[in-house]
């Protein structure tokens, strides 16, 4: 990707929360891509596990869609 000329067209959003387990892994991959000059928008809430979030949502049941209230 990074090698392209030009670099294609993507949007990257890394959402990470400062308490999740894998907050310093993302860390080192948002800096891998600043290294390769590709660029990218970052949420990390302050001690907040975002991967609860995701848990939740891929636990519950699948309706085809998001639900009204999303």
């Amino acid at each position: 990707f990074a090698e392209r000329s030009p670099i294609p067209d993507l949007e990257i959003l890394v959402a990470v929360g400062s308490a999740d387990v894998n907050y310093q892994g993302n860390v080192e991959w948002m800096e891998h891509l600043q290294a390769l000059g590709i660029t990218f928008e970052q949420r990390i809430p302050t001690g907040v596990p975002v991967e609860a979030f995701h848990d939740r949502c891929f636990a519950a049941a699948s309706t085809g869609g998001p639900s009204p209230d999303q």
